[in-house]
């Protein structure tokens, strides 16, 4: 496991900073929908009948997975941090916070920047290198 920058277990964690200090953009998938589903579970929603639209709509964007998971690393990182925001507002951020504790940086996306192999492609998939 990585060195951890900030202590999860002091009150008030600011975790915009930590996540901007280890650079993350999201949860890697299977991570990120399980913390999805906890916050649901935590936040008393475990039973609510919703698809992924109404849980947007209600401040839940779905984690951008599988075939999603080739959204731009902007867009994942805008579902991650409605979905803090969420936790935040129902007063389940310690799923977040317990996820970090446990991991720290293993269950963590930091972005796709990569060199292909003989192409001069890098950054984020398909963008050209200039």
């Amino acid at each position: 496991m990585g060195e951890r920058l900030i202590n999860l277990s002091f009150p008030n964690l600011n975790i915009y900073k930590y996540i901007e200090e280890n650079k993350i953009v999201c949860p890697y998938p299977q991570a990120w929908q399980a913390i999805y589903n906890q916050i649901i579970k935590e936040a008393g929603f475990e039973n609510t009948k919703l698809n992924w639209k109404e849980w947007s709509d209600l401040g839940l964007p779905a984690p951008l997975v599988l075939g999603r998971w080739l959204s731009s690393d902007n867009e994942k990182k805008a579902v991650f941090h409605a979905q803090i925001e969420f936790a935040k507002e129902h007063d389940v951020i310690h799923v977040i916070e317990n996820w970090i504790d446990e991991y720290d940086m293993d269950i963590f996306f930091t972005g796709n920047h990569f060199v292909e192999p003989d192409t001069n492609l890098v950054g984020d998939v398909g963008e050209p290198y200039n």
